[in-house]
């Protein structure tokens, strides 16, 4: 079980894409948090309150996707991320989150959606959304829930990597892709 772990972890570490990703054209920008229940109830707290890993996203529709972990959800964390990733000519779609406040400062245009008003989809023909970023989380966490059962904080940023490297490789052979960059 060791080997097969520690095998796993060094092909996740070589899924590594995070300074090769520039995103373009309509962004979707979210973040969230990972962990069990169990650790919801050990600290008392549900929500963002609780202590458990936040991560970050922002996926262009059609394109690829970039995911980290982060220490917090502040803009002074997340904006040097989206400024990394991003080109100026991006349109970024965010929900109302307060941190994205100033993003309009780094990006074309800023479209909000309204999630804390029970709002999904905005604009015209329901064009602002950030349906395409939750989905991948929602397949990452049920991934981890079924497959690996619960994953550490330690080893969280190998498992995004992972799921980052399969969605920007979908229409590649998987394994020849991964041998590149063995080599």
């Amino acid at each position: 079980y060791k080997t097969a772990f520690r095998i796993g972890h060094v092909i996740r570490g070589m899924m590594d894409e995070s300074g090769e990703v520039v995103l373009s054209g309509d962004v979707e920008i979210d973040e969230s948090l990972f962990g069990g229940k169990n650790t919801a109830k050990r600290s008392g707290k549900r929500g963002w309150g609780a202590d458990r890993p936040c991560v970050f996203g922002m996926v262009e529709r059609g394109g690829d996707i970039v995911t980290k972990v982060v220490k917090n959800r502040k803009a002074e964390t997340l904006m040097p991320i989206i400024v990394m990733h991003t080109t100026e000519d991006a349109v970024a779609h965010t929900d109302d989150f307060k941190g994205y406040n100033k993003l309009h400062n780094e990006v074309a245009e800023h479209h909000v959606v309204c999630h804390s008003e029970g709002q999904h989809v905005a604009g015209p023909n329901g064009h602002y959304h950030t349906q395409t970023i939750d989905g991948h989380w929602s397949i990452l966490k049920r991934s981890i829930r079924g497959t690996h059962t619960s994953v550490s904080r330690k080893y969280l940023q190998n498992y995004l990597n992972e799921f980052s490297f399969r969605r920007n490789h979908r229409t590649e052979k998987l394994f020849f892709s991964i041998l590149t960059r063995m080599v």
